[in-house]
């Protein structure tokens, strides 16, 4: 069985790991949240370095007083069985776990025994009677002198770490929006940027600059229609009205947009000696088409008669 604050988790659903841990939660509604996760910060460090170093290298791990004094056997540490996720001595379950690995236990009974036997009992004893003293001494003393120390350099770290998150990466900030050099965001963007720069260009702007270019607009805008309109006179006295008609058809000079064929509220004018040609030779056409049909009545009258 494992502690309550311990969770073994399984990923990709081959590997297992577990994790001890204690949850603290601040809420970013009240000013200065950011000091309070620093104290936080401290303590939390503080009590995990003391922790480790005051008591877990010296005492509990592979190098330290007790594996150099100590008369008992003990076991620096567990290995997480990635089979089922179950915490077990290294040496003592090796046979009492199922077999259930890739090569099987009648194969890696070999390599165990040989990492077991030669690697650890062999090179293991000379490394252990050689360096072991030194080291358990010299990483048990150091590892003494840090948590002793630690109230005086883990609020140096927990500082600069505070430092780092304000000009490198925030994250400790709530928004997901933008986590990287806020502290150059909020003075160059938002204090310098936003609240200075822009409310000057908009009082310039608007005081200045739109009442200078609506005038420059209205200007462009009667000098383009004055000089249109000298253009368009010059034009129509010179060439157009003595010269122009009303075109048959458009072309690259002018376009028919109105008039007589284009609209029904626009006729042709024409002179009177026209308009009585045109009426005399309607005329005619009545008379050719009477003549006709009397005619046309004459040559079926036999037909008509002897029928």
């Amino acid at each position: 069985m494992m502690p309550e604050n311990w969770r073994s988790q399984k990923s990709d659903d081959i590997h297992y790991s577990v994790e001890k841990n204690t949850q603290k939660l601040t809420t970013s509604h009240y000013p200065f949240w950011r000091w309070w996760n620093f104290l936080v910060r401290i303590l939390t460090w503080m009590k995990n370095s003391i922790f480790m170093f005051g008591i877990v290298i010296p005492l509990c791990s592979s190098l330290s007083w007790r594996a150099l004094f100590g008369i008992q056997q003990f076991y620096p540490d567990t290995q997480l069985c990635q089979a089922d996720g179950a915490l077990y001595k290294r040496e003592k379950k090796f046979e009492e776990t199922p077999d259930r690995g890739f090569l099987g236990k009648s194969f890696a009974r070999h390599f165990n025994r040989f990492w077991n036997y030669i690697l650890k009992g062999g090179v293991g004893t000379f490394f252990v009677a050689v360096s072991m003293p030194v080291l358990c001494t010299v990483t048990s003393t150091l590892s003494v002198i840090l948590a002793i120390s630690a109230p005086l350099w883990i609020p140096v770290v927990t500082l600069i770490v505070h430092i780092g998150g304000f000009l490198i990466y925030d994250f400790d900030s709530p928004d997901d929006s933008n986590k990287i050099g806020i502290l150059f965001e909020a003075i160059i963007w938002r204090l310098l940027i936003q609240g200075c720069i822009q409310p000057v260009t908009a009082v310039l702007v608007g005081s200045i600059g739109c009442p200078l270019s609506s005038l420059g607009i209205t200007l462009f805008g009667l000098l383009r229609r004055t000089c249109r309109g000298f253009w368009d006179t010059i034009i129509y006295y010179i060439v157009i009205k003595p010269r122009a008609r009303v075109p048959s058809n458009d072309s690259f000079v002018a376009r028919r947009i109105a008039g007589p064929g284009l609209a029904a509220d626009f006729f042709y004018q024409i002179e009177p000696e026209q308009a009585l040609a045109a009426f005399e030779s309607m005329l005619e056409r009545e008379e050719l088409e009477a003549w006709k049909h009397h005619m046309s009545r004459l040559i079926d009258q036999p037909k008509e008669h002897f029928k």
